[in-house]
């Protein structure tokens, strides 16, 4: 069985916590933003959480390849990884290696007061 907890939800982190110690798998997205003209920024809040509570990560990352397939790759986190920030950093690292684009590592809140989004275009209905 495929449980979706949404993010917006207040106790995400309660029933994320409650799925891994009844053993079932934890599939996270990362938060990011793309700021026009800026690197996309990675949101440290997820790393911050699992280090908390002491769990270990698995990244992953989904390419099309030059024939149209599908490559996953998945990485073990460096077991001496200590920190949100450093984890954070490890993840972008992994990341960094298979898609060109440039990371941050930015809190959401911290979002517009460092890299302003523009508003979004009107439709003019």
């Amino acid at each position: 069985m495929i449980e979706r907890i949404h993010a917006a939800d207040p106790t995400v982190f309660l029933k994320a916590r409650a799925a891994l110690e009844e053993g079932r798998v934890l599939v996270v997205f990362v938060d990011y933003v793309s700021p026009s003209g800026g690197p996309t920024l990675i949101s440290p809040n997820l790393f911050a959480w699992a280090d908390a509570i002491g769990i270990p990560l698995l990244h992953m990352l989904a390419l099309l390849d030059e024939e149209g397939r599908i490559r996953i790759e998945l990485a073990v986190e460096n077991g001496e990884t200590r920190g949100a920030r450093h984890r954070a950093r490890q993840f972008l690292t992994f990341v960094e290696a298979r898609w060109r684009r440039r990371f941050a590592i930015c809190r959401p809140k911290d979002v517009t007061s460092h890299f302003p989004v523009p508003a979004p275009v009107s439709s003019g209905s």
